[in-house]
Protein backbone atom coordinates (compact mmCIF):
# COMPACT_ATOMS: atom_id res chain seq x y z
CA UNK A 1 0.00 0.00 0.00
CA UNK A 2 1.65 3.20 -0.88
CA UNK A 3 -0.46 6.60 -0.37
CA UNK A 4 0.78 10.01 -0.34
CA UNK A 5 -1.28 13.10 1.55
CA UNK A 6 -2.58 15.91 0.28
CA UNK A 7 -0.20 18.07 0.14
CA UNK A 8 2.28 15.70 -0.67
CA UNK A 9 4.97 16.30 1.32
CA UNK A 10 3.97 12.69 3.49
CA UNK A 11 4.10 9.04 1.97
CA UNK A 12 2.11 6.14 3.96
CA UNK A 13 3.90 3.03 2.88
CA UNK A 14 3.20 -0.45 4.47
CA UNK A 15 2.02 -3.91 3.39
CA UNK A 16 -0.90 -6.11 4.07
CA UNK A 17 -0.33 -9.66 5.32
CA UNK A 18 -2.74 -12.25 5.79
CA UNK A 19 -0.53 -14.81 7.33
CA UNK A 20 -0.28 -16.91 9.98
CA UNK A 21 3.50 -15.72 10.86
CA UNK A 22 4.81 -12.80 12.39
CA UNK A 23 5.98 -10.16 10.43
CA UNK A 24 9.50 -9.34 10.83
CA UNK A 25 12.06 -6.09 10.32
CA UNK A 26 12.84 -8.01 6.90
CA UNK A 27 9.36 -6.04 5.97
CA UNK A 28 10.52 -2.96 7.20
CA UNK A 29 13.18 -2.50 5.39
CA UNK A 30 11.84 -3.77 2.49
CA UNK A 31 9.13 -0.45 2.90
CA UNK A 32 12.25 1.46 3.59
CA UNK A 33 13.70 0.62 0.16
CA UNK A 34 10.34 1.39 -1.63
CA UNK A 35 10.33 4.58 -0.13
CA UNK A 36 13.52 5.60 -0.36
CA UNK A 37 13.01 4.62 -4.58
CA UNK A 38 9.66 6.85 -4.84
CA UNK A 39 11.56 9.74 -3.21
CA UNK A 40 10.17 13.04 -3.24
CA UNK A 41 8.30 13.13 0.31
CA UNK A 42 9.21 14.85 3.32
CA UNK A 43 8.12 12.32 5.70
CA UNK A 44 7.33 8.63 5.40
CA UNK A 45 4.95 7.27 7.54
CA UNK A 46 5.04 3.10 8.02
CA UNK A 47 2.19 1.04 8.52
CA UNK A 48 2.01 -2.70 9.29
CA UNK A 49 -1.27 -4.94 8.27
CA UNK A 50 -0.85 -8.59 10.06
CA UNK A 51 -2.86 -11.32 10.75
CA UNK A 52 0.04 -13.36 12.17
CA UNK A 53 1.08 -10.45 14.35
CA UNK A 54 4.59 -9.21 14.85
CA UNK A 55 8.34 -9.86 15.87
CA UNK A 56 9.74 -8.31 18.54
CA UNK A 57 12.38 -6.41 16.37
CA UNK A 58 9.05 -5.30 14.98
CA UNK A 59 7.19 -4.05 18.08
CA UNK A 60 10.52 -2.66 19.71
CA UNK A 61 10.76 -0.19 16.44
CA UNK A 62 7.27 1.52 17.00
CA UNK A 63 8.32 2.16 20.90
CA UNK A 64 11.41 3.73 19.36
CA UNK A 65 9.40 5.89 16.69
CA UNK A 66 5.50 5.72 17.24
CA UNK A 67 5.45 8.49 15.16
CA UNK A 68 6.59 6.63 12.37
CA UNK A 69 5.57 3.15 12.80
CA UNK A 70 2.66 1.44 13.43
CA UNK A 71 1.45 -1.97 13.80
CA UNK A 72 -2.14 -3.13 12.99
CA UNK A 73 -3.32 -6.37 13.95
CA UNK A 74 -6.23 -8.19 12.82
CA UNK A 75 -7.85 -7.72 15.99
CA UNK A 76 -7.18 -4.53 16.36
CA UNK A 77 -9.46 -3.56 12.93
CA UNK A 78 -12.66 -4.90 14.82
CA UNK A 79 -14.44 -4.09 18.00
CA UNK A 80 -14.84 -6.87 20.70
CA UNK A 81 -18.27 -6.87 21.88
Amino acid sequence: MVAPSFNGTQVFVGPCKFRNEAVGTGEYELMREYADAMGGFDERLYYFFAKGGFSDGMRQLEEQQPDRVRLIRLEDMYEKQ
